[in-house]
């Protein structure tokens, strides 16, 4: 894809990373991340890993859960707990038989239940203010 194709399919990268994006030839792969091929073809390189300089075993998290959005601001070196947390928010918000919202998930290898809420909006509530108080960071739900 050439830069403007990639642009106008929403890839988002700060003005000082564009030369990144002519030094190779980028696509959005089916699972919608912006990868490329290496120089050898085989292996294939994720731009948000390649614009933090992630290693091997380190964990880059989009923000924003966009993975077309590979701004700077919007990257971050994270441990897999706070990835695990940040993918799906509303994952663990289940309907108990009493009818009442069940809130829980897990953080660092640890169940953590926060009760059960009469709404489903109360439920995911609570699990991102737990959420936000454990790993200190904000947590980008959109219906927030």
């Amino acid at each position: 894809m050439t830069i403007w194709q990639l642009v106008s399919a929403g890839v988002v990268v700060d003005f000082i990373d564009l030369a990144v994006l002519y030094e190779y030839s980028w696509y959005i792969s089916s699972d919608g991340y912006v990868v490329t091929n290496a120089a050898g073809g085989e292996d294939k390189v994720l731009l948000h890993r390649h614009l933090l300089g992630a290693g091997p075993g380190q964990i880059v998290d989009h923000r924003d859960r966009n993975r077309l959005n590979n701004s700077r601001s919007n990257l971050r070196l994270t441990d897999r707990t706070t990835n695990r947390l940040n993918a799906r928010i509303d994952t663990g918000i289940t309907l108990a038989p009493s009818g009442r919202f069940v809130a829980r998930f897990t953080f660092k290898n640890q169940r953590i239940n926060l009760g059960t809420f009469d709404t489903y909006s109360a439920a995911l509530a609570a699990k991102i203010n737990a959420v936000k108080q454990l790993t200190n960071e904000p947590i980008n739900y959109p219906h927030q």
